[in-house]
């Protein structure tokens, strides 16, 4: 374990490898917001998923699924990461 943790070490400080940041930090406003979206977002994305893999249709209904994800404010979510993202990478 400790070999591994070095040559992540090694690679970091080589520009070999990099971290992921699972989620940028938000601020309180951000957070609340987040909140509210992901509520309208995650269950619609979940049904719609399933409904994509279970029915012989396939895909047939992507564009209307990203319709309501835009009308479901996916948009504003995304704007909401990139402007976290965007404070990090300062």
């Amino acid at each position: 374990v400790l070999d591994w943790s070095a040559k992540n070490l090694k690679e970091l400080e080589d520009g070999i490898s990099f971290r992921f940041v699972n989620d940028p930090p938000f601020n309180e406003e951000e957070r609340e917001k987040l909140k509210q979206l992901r509520t309208q977002l995650d269950p619609y994305i979940t049904q719609s998923m399933d409904s994509f893999i279970i029915t012989e249709d396939g895909l047939s209904g992507w564009d209307k699924f990203i319709e309501q994800c835009r009308e479901k404010g996916a948009e504003e979510l995304v704007a909401i990461y990139n402007a976290a993202l965007a404070r990090v990478a300062q």
